[in-house]
């Protein structure tokens, strides 16, 4: 009975811990983004233009321009951020930084890894 309980509390405590990670994430990353940098691990030409932004809003809502307007939901769970576009498929990308003036995401763009560097909008 003794193990048990300890594992009851010792469960508990790494969901609370993986919790707060996530809703930290989730307070950081509200706001407007502009894309800084945006680069493939095969080639460093950086695909930011300054038409590259985000918005991320408290309801769990987001807008993206990326040549076109784009918007949808958006949950974090686990440091990824997983994005629900309107009539589309919903898709999943690492956060590799979050904090509240930098967002660096990586992403699997037809099987090349990407990095993308975001600066917050003051």
């Amino acid at each position: 009975m003794m193990n048990l309980n300890y594992l009851i509390i010792v469960s508990m405590l790494i969901f609370s811990i993986g919790c707060k990670s996530d809703r930290d994430s989730f307070n950081n990353i509200l706001g407007e983004w502009k894309c800084s940098q945006w680069t493939t691990r095969s080639q460093s030409i950086n695909k930011c233009n300054d038409q590259v932004k985000f918005i991320f809003r408290p309801d769990k809502s987001y807008s993206s321009f990326l040549g076109i307007e784009e918007s949808g939901t958006f949950f974090i769970e686990t440091q990824m951020l997983h994005v629900s576009p309107k009539d589309k498929m919903q898709f999943s990308v690492k956060i590799q930084t979050n904090n509240k003036d930098s967002l660096v995401l990586l992403m699997n763009s037809g099987g090349e890894l990407e990095e993308m560097i975001l600066t917050k909008v003051h």
